[in-house]
């Protein structure tokens, strides 16, 4: 698609995969497509992914069409260069993906479910507009809720309603998408509240932000750009004109970025620092503790790197919260069981234990918030202030509450997207109109996927090797026989069950007491 023309009037373009097609492609697979008719709707008061959340049962597609298309799509930008090299701004891609929400979370977080929509050059966005450069995506989006989508399919025709529930992306992103103040130390930096910034450090949640309000609001700032700093609003949603879709509501937080990048590096930078500066250990120690420790399963995969200085803990997100689950492990034994700081991190534990949840009843959710207030409290103490991210969590339990577990709707499986483009361009090395080549060799991928199921079977066991039973313990061998009386069975050594991978010697938590 042509945007426009550069200073050497060299045309910018950025490319678009159109949407429609993508989801005819999607249903072509028999597992997808049963997904969409079937649901997996809960049948009780639990709540296991965004269709069993009051956003989705109260939504004038979906409450009425349980077969209805639930697209979630995922905005977000990446480097294909090291960051480190001159002009890498240059090269850095904004990236615009979509998944259906019809298709269970154990499926949906696999890279095969997630398809690309739009590749474009970063400042191509600060150019010409978030609006100018997703407008092909809004008018197909636009298109395909108001006249429906149509496929063939057997033989047969199929008619699907569609609708887009929200837009999945960091606190920088989803600011851009919903018009939002991109900078975070701006009067109202606060997407879901009206709350102002000193209200904000001091662990204050201001009025609430509604569609109407907010539309007003708009408004406001367009006449008088004055308004901008008093709304902090900059400017109109990028997807306003999709019917049903609005910014003040279907812009979650990601825990992922706000936790592991944000609230859970600074309580964990103040606590070792802190424990190292009282002798209870010394950085050595802890190192030593990371580098010697017996991982397992997902575990060595994530397993945290040493840390260079005790103040500023620097991981990934996966190696991050390997870290927090841990370091109880690595250095509990070593320090005070009063320390407050030791105290302060057990609450942000025991509060990331219950946002990350897979399943989520109405009392788990209040029992959450009295967690997050607690903790907030008592870390606004700690550190004198909290952050934009901080207070993102006071507003947690609200979008449990609408959307369900919100590790549903977390950039975590998305981001790794990024990967398969990044290691294209390192096989390539050419940035020449870098856009189209990721864009046609990803197709190209996605081409190949030419399967009836788009997925692997579920209880799929590996590494198996035939045991005759009465040679094995008695414990093991006393539960194979509550199932079957063979003589010899198959053991193995992984065992995929519903998008987890148990591994041999992982534990298994069924109950906890105290």
């Amino acid at each position: 698609i042509i945007l426009g023309y550069n200073d050497n009037g060299i045309v910018e373009t950025c490319q678009y995969i159109p949407i429609k097609e993508t989801l005819r492609s999607y249903l072509s697979h028999n597992d997808v497509f049963s997904y969409v008719q079937q649901g997996h709707q809960s049948l009780s008061s639990t709540m296991y992914d965004v269709c069993d959340g009051t956003m989705y049962k109260t939504h004038p597609i979906f409450s009425l069409d349980p077969q209805a298309l639930i697209l979630i799509l995922y905005l977000d930008e990446f480097n294909v260069v090291n960051v480190l090299r001159l002009r890498s701004k240059k090269h850095k891609i904004t990236a615009v993906y979509v998944t259906l929400g019809n298709i269970p979370p154990s499926f949906r977080s696999s890279l095969r479910s997630i398809k690309l929509v739009s590749l474009l050059k970063s400042k191509h966005i600060k150019k010409y507009g978030m609006k100018a450069v997703l407008k092909e995506l809004t008018n197909d989006l636009k298109d395909v809720i108001e006249n429906k989508l149509f496929i063939r399919r057997e033989n047969q025709e199929h008619t699907f309603n569609c609708g887009l529930l929200v837009i999945v992306g960091d606190n920088v992103s989803q600011h851009q998408v919903g018009g939002f103040m991109e900078s975070f130390s701006a009067t109202r930096s606060c997407r879901f509240c009206m709350v102002s910034l000193v209200d904000l450090r001091q662990g204050v949640v201001g009025t609430q932000r509604t569609v109407v309000d907010h539309n007003v609001q708009v408004a406001s700032v367009v006449s008088n750009i004055d308004l901008t700093q008093t709304y902090g609003i900059h400017r109109e949603s990028a997807f306003s004109d999709v019917p049903n879709f609005h910014a003040v509501t279907s812009l979650p937080s990601d825990i992922i970025h706000d936790i592991f990048e944000g609230t859970a590096k600074d309580v964990v930078s103040l606590l070792i620092g802190h424990c190292v500066r009282r002798r209870y250990f010394t950085l050595e120690l802890l190192n030593s503790k990371i580098n010697e420790f017996n991982y397992s399963g997902s575990d060595r995969t994530d397993k945290p790197s040493p840390l260079v200085s005790p103040t500023d803990v620097r991981q990934t997100h996966c190696q991050m919260w390997c870290l927090l689950r841990l370091l109880p492990m690595f250095v509990g034994e070593f320090v005070p069981v009063d320390d407050d700081m030791w105290l302060l991190f057990l609450k942000l534990l025991q509060v990331i234990e219950c946002i990350m949840v897979r399943a989520i009843q109405p009392g788990h959710i209040l029992f959450t918030q009295d967690l997050i207030k607690d903790f907030v409290v008592s870390w606004k103490e700690a550190c004198g202030f909290l952050k934009p991210k901080d207070h993102f969590l006071l507003h947690y339990c609200d979008q449990m509450t609408k959307l369900g577990p919100l590790i549903n709707v977390s950039t975590l499986k998305f981001e790794s997207k990024h990967n398969y483009l990044i290691q294209v361009f390192k096989l390539m090395k050419c940035s020449k109109n870098i856009c189209k080549s990721l864009a046609t060799r990803h197709q190209y991928a996605m081409s190949l996927l030419t399967d009836e199921d788009l997925f692997p079977s579920d209880n799929c066991l590996t590494g198996g090797k035939m045991h005759e039973v009465h040679k094995l313990p008695a414990a093991v061998r006393s539960a194979i026989r509550l199932h079957t009386d063979a003589e010899e069975i198959d053991l193995g050594t992984t065992l995929s069950c519903q998008g987890l991978v148990y591994k041999k010697n992982m534990a298994v938590v069924i109950n906890e007491h105290n």
